[in-house]
This record gives structure tokens, sequence and C-alpha cells, in this order.
């Protein structure tokens, strides 16, 4: 009984039961029991019976990549029979639902202010975004790009109407795990011979956390600061991946933005038995929820271009996915923290391609500076994360 042993040791645990998928079979039953009112009535009688019984919290409906006007139709009927009669339930605590959804949000697939009116939480998985060339190397969540980004995507969704404080986003540990087709050509926007995948998990082109860990321990490792994503580099292999920086960046955009939440998708894919990476078990997780709790206020914009050179000298849901989500706040959505997407992302992405930039030289002089402080501010910035990965260690 998992959920009685929550209950039990972490009593302001919520466990919620999710259903569907991006894909398969589970994914197909959703969708066709969605076509009467007589299904999805005896499915959200059954789906009742069934939280209360196993002592859940409520109901998330996985419900991603919607390709017709009747699947768009249906996930409102769904949400709206679904929240009427978890409304009317009255034999135990009030039911949750919540809505997963892609990262770039759909006209033809998402209602968003009907959708937004049944649901508690709408989870945006704004991760392995699409690319600007499926050959070129690049990061699967970019906080920023002159293409599809993370600031980008979650705003459209604020744009169509989704509240912020309902506005969950998820943060993967998966890596985008590539081979390059020049050893010398290896940051982003260079271009790759193929996707690949890990010896553990075999994920098409992903390589876990806890993969990811026992190659930082040999490698050396970049930071993006236009994208805000780590990438390391082992002879003609590239992942581009999350870590403390590109995690502390994405939560102080969160909270820019009053958003309700993070979500972490693959519990099984962090180091859960702390033997890899040495800080102890879930050390993904415990970064995610650590800098939930911690920051406060906003970094300051950083609108360099330039990628900094890092070097690493230490070493609950259904069917196939567990999943964890920290709310970090709970706020009145703020319109006024809503500038363009498009400006934002051009201020913060960098050109990732080898052109050369003229510099005038009256500006040489602040570009030394801005450089040193940097540094010092890269620097800074490892020490924080490794006292948090002691610290964690520790625990």
């Amino acid at each position: 009984n998992f959920t009685g042993k929550n209950l039990a040791t972490k009593r302001n645990v919520k466990t919620l039961l999710s259903v569907g998928g991006p894909e398969g079979e589970a994914h197909r039953a959703l969708v066709n029991l969605t076509k009467t009112e007589e299904q999805i009535s005896i499915f959200s009688y059954n789906a009742i019976s069934y939280l209360r019984f196993y002592g859940f919290h409520g109901l998330d409906i996985d419900w991603q990549y919607p390709s017709t006007l009747s699947m768009k139709a249906g996930l409102i009927k769904l949400l709206e029979i679904l929240r009427r009669d978890f409304d009317s339930n009255t034999a135990g605590e009030r039911l949750l639902l919540t809505v997963k959804c892609p990262g770039v949000y759909s006209s033809d697939g998402y209602d968003v202010p009907l959708m937004s009116r049944y649901v508690d939480y709408v989870v945006l998985a704004a991760y392995n975004l699409p690319t600007p060339n499926a050959m070129q190397a690049w990061f699967g969540s970019p906080l920023y790009s002159t293409h599809i980004s993370v600031n980008s995507s979650v705003r459209e969704w604020l744009d169509e109407g989704l509240p912020a404080n309902k506005t969950v986003v998820g943060i993967t540990s998966v890596g985008r795990f590539l081979r390059l087709l020049d050893v010398l050509r290896f940051t982003p926007g260079d271009p790759i011979n193929e996707t690949l995948r890990g010896n553990d998990y075999n994920i098409p082109g992903g390589l876990a956390y806890s993969e990811i860990c026992v190659m930082l321990k040999i490698v050396e490792t970049f930071f993006d600061e236009a994208a805000q994503m780590y990438y390391l580099v082992s002879e003609n292999t590239w992942v581009g991946y999350e870590d403390f920086d590109s995690i502390t960046a994405k939560i102080t955009w969160m909270k820019n933005l009053n958003l309700a939440g993070v979500m972490f998708p693959e519990i099984d894919m962090d180091d859960f038995n702390g033997t890899v990476c040495g800080y102890g078990p879930f050390p993904f997780m415990n970064m995610i929820k650590h800098l939930s709790e911690t920051i406060t206020t906003a970094r300051p914009s950083q609108t360099s271009t330039t990628t900094a050179t890092v070097t690493r000298n230490e070493t609950t849901t259904a069917a196939t996915d567990v999943t964890s989500t920290t709310i970090i706040q709970e706020t009145t959505d703020n319109p006024t923290l809503r500038a363009d997407s498009t400006t934002a992302d051009n201020m913060q992405a960098g050109t990732t391609n080898h052109s050369t930039v003229t510099i005038f030289a009256i500006f040489l002089a602040m570009c030394v500076f801005a450089t040193v402080v940097v540094c010092l501010a890269r620097k800074h910035s490892m020490s924080d994360k490794h006292r948090l990965q002691e610290q964690i260690s520790h625990r």
C-alpha cells in the first residue's frame, strides 16, 4: 500500500494516478472513450471508485499530441464530466484533476480557456522540444533560443489564456545524446551524424541522468549562456543536459512568471540508489526541490552570448511513467510579467554558428570587464552546486 505509506510518512504528499500517454494503447483507449458522454460517465464513475479505494488524491490526464478537432472537443467533455463528478463526490478529500500537455501549444488540439476552467493544474512537458535542424547538435529544453524554447513555448500557452497559477512546467533529467559529424566541431548548432541510445535505458536519442553522471567524471563540460543549458563532449559524442545552473535559471524564470510549480517526469532515471553520481539518492530531484524552496529573488537577465567553459573535477503515476511535481507557489497571474516572448528569446539567444562578430573598439574594455564578471559568477555558481550536492549527500 504505497499510498498508505505516503500518508503515514509524508503527510503533505499528494499522490495522483495518471492515465493516457503520448502514444500507445493507453492513449488510444483514452481517446476512444471520449467519443460519447455515456462512456465518459462510466469512466468517471470507475475512476472515482478506484481513486477512493486506493487512497489517491486525484487523477492526471496525460493528453498529448491531439491530431483532430474531435479530440479537442473530446478532451473538454472529459474534463468537464470529471470535474463535475469529482466535485459531487464528498466521500473524502476533494479530488484533484490535472492534465499533461506538450510544451508546444496547438490551437487544433486545445481549448485553453475551457480546459483551464475544469482542472487544478496544467502540466507542460516543456522538454524534448523541436530543434532548428534534426542534424544539428542542439538542446531539448533551451530556456532561450531564436527557435523554439521553454520561454517562448510556455508564454504562448499563457497568451492563449492558461492561468500562471495553474501552470506547472516539466524539467527533464534526460539529456540529448548525439554523435558528432566532426570531432573538431562540437558547439551547439554544429552538424551531427546520428542520434544515440544509452546502454542502461535505451532511450532513443537520450541519456538518463544516472548515465550522464558516469560521463561527467571523465569529460569536460560546457555551459551555453544563451540557451542556459549544459553540454559535454567525449570524442565524437555530444550530450546536452540539465544541471545546477540550468535548473536554477529555469526555476528563477518560473518564479518571475508566478508559475505554479515544477514537474520532474522520470524519477526512475535519476540516480535513485545514490551509487553513481556520488551525491546520495535522487540527486536530480533533490536539486529541483532544494532550488524550488530556496530561490526567492530573480537573478539579473543574462544577455551575454558567450559560451563559458566549466570543468568538472568532482566526481506516481500509472503505466511506465513515474513523475514528481513540486508546487512552488500559489499566486495570481501577473500579466505585467508577460514580456514579448520573441523579444526575450532574442535578447537571451546567442549565435551558435561560426560567423565572425565585429566588435567596435569603444566596447573592448567593457567586454573584457564583462568576461571577468561572467567567469567570477560561474565560479561562484559551481561552488553553490558543490555545496548543495554535499548537503544532499549527507541527508
